[in-house]
């Protein structure tokens, strides 16, 4: 079948069309990509020798013991002695991509958080850290320090005689709460005598002298 030239010219027009539309399309998905490739890692993120801790925290540890106390709410020599035991735990390998977060900032971010409860974000500009990250690194580290430590400071006693120890060492104990007795032995009295117990030291030895203030606006 014969086509005539105004059917011709039709199709090239169209084609030329077409072909046009799919340059230009194609030239702003690359021009998307470049920009979300360019701002996939801030430059102020990427240069992590600046961060707290490579900086500040590396000149408390040093020079300033208590400036360091008062920062993790940790001395120094804690501070490394827990480093030692959960580092095998927290410990993760370099990719191609980046570098991983050493065990000792993951520690100094957790105990910053633990003793000031600062936001993540917060933490993000001071360790120049992803708060997205920073919200894996803190359970992670607790449930390592939790592990670490719960056999030798944790540990729960297993005996009559051991919680008798406890209990005795709690009588006579700058808190005040003497006197309650037959705790953890079955008796039907125990959540009883433990909250008048605690009534009483609050509206005696206990007292504050907001209490009563407090009292009246509730």
């Amino acid at each position: 079948m014969d086509v005539d030239d105004s059917t011709l010219e039709l199709c090239l027009a169209t084609a030329l069309i077409a072909t046009n539309l799919l340059s230009l399309m194609h030239t702003r998905n690359m021009k998307k990509k470049k920009k979300a490739r360019r701002h996939w890692v801030k430059p102020w993120m990427a240069r992590k020798s600046k961060n707290v801790f490579n900086n500040l925290l590396k000149e408390m540890y040093l020079e300033d013991q208590q400036a360091f106390y008062d920062y993790h709410r940790m001395h120094r020599k804690n501070f490394a002695e827990l480093l030692e035991l959960v580092s095998p735990l927290i410990k993760k390998q370099d990719t191609k991509m980046r570098k991983a977060v050493s065990p000792a900032q993951r520690l100094s971010i957790t105990l910053r958080y633990l003793a000031t409860g600062e936001s993540r974000r917060s933490l993000e500009f001071q360790y120049r850290t992803s708060h997205c990250l920073i919200s894996s690194i803190i359970p992670e580290t607790c449930d390592a320090i939790f592990t670490s430590l719960k056999n030798d400071y944790l540990k729960l006693p297993t005996s009559s005689e051991e919680w008798q120890q406890v209990a005795r060492m709690w009588e006579g104990a700058p808190c005040g709460f003497e006197g309650i007795q037959g705790v953890g032995r079955g008796h039907s009295n125990d959540a009883k005598n433990v909250r008048d117990n605690l009534k009483n030291y609050f509206i005696s030895n206990g007292k504050v002298p907001w209490q009563d203030r407090m009292a009246l606006y509730h």
